[in-house]
């Protein structure tokens, strides 16, 4: 229709002295429509697959988990997709009361004894280079219990340095606003950006200041990442 509609505009011009010029502007927004639409599609595509992705990592890391509770104890064994990583248990004030450093085979296993920890909620975390897989553990006066329903996973930022251009992505699923602040050796704030959007790209040029080490932090409502990049 809109193409229709277009050359009907065109025939109706044709008594004008500046015919071309008309139909020259009518074709050029006609590609613009046409960029516009292509570029919609790309972010929607970009976006399932994003999503598709979530649901994806979000099933594996499900799968490669166990966590049962035997009387005052967490039971707990790990699979293969998080080989190389962390297993921690904290509390809500965010003190690490248990790290651990998962096997390089991804098999893992650990008995976490909470006879003597106080009454409240607590976080089992998986940490993998990826992702961040959090279970809520509650002790109260009936016993020791697993929230399945409150489990969630966080995706890292994903970073590729190339010619002195720090280049990352990451998938931010609440689509609120992501700040990104930069700083050098010495501590000090060399530049600020940010972004929106269920997926938030970003390209950053070292170009016009010294080489040495720069560090890269993202804040978004929820989470906070860092990424030291060494320049030169």
């Amino acid at each position: 229709m809109v193409i229709l509609d277009i050359f009907m505009h065109i025939q109706h011009l044709s008594a004008f002295k500046y015919q071309p010029i008309f139909v020259l502007v009518i074709i050029s927004e006609l590609t613009l429509l046409t960029i516009k639409t292509k570029i919609m599609k790309y972010a929607f595509r970009l976006v399932i697959v994003t999503l598709l992705l979530g649901i994806s990592f979000n099933v594996k890391a499900a799968d490669d988990l166990a966590v049962k509770v035997k009387e005052k104890t967490i039971l707990v064994e790990v699979g293969n997709s998080y080989e190389e990583g962390t297993l921690s248990l904290q509390d809500e004030q965010g003190r690490v009361l248990f790290k651990d450093g998962l096997m390089e085979d991804g098999s893992y296993s650990k008995a976490l004894n909470l006879a003597d920890a106080p009454m409240g909620i607590y976080f089992l975390q998986f940490e993998n280079k990826y992702h961040i897989y959090t279970k809520v553990i509650t002790k109260n006066e009936e016993g020791i219990h697993v929230e399945d329903k409150t489990s969630e996973i966080t995706f890292k930022p994903t970073f590729k340095v190339e010619n002195k251009k720090v280049m990352f992505s990451l998938a931010n699923p609440t689509e609120g606003v992501a700040k990104v602040k930069i700083y050098n050796s010495l501590g000090q704030l060399m530049a600020t950006t940010q972004g929106k959007g269920a997926v938030v790209t970003k390209t950053i040029d070292f170009k016009n200041v010294p080489d040495g080490e720069y560090r890269i932090e993202i804040n978004t409502k929820k989470d906070h990442f860092f990424k030291t990049v060494n320049l030169g």
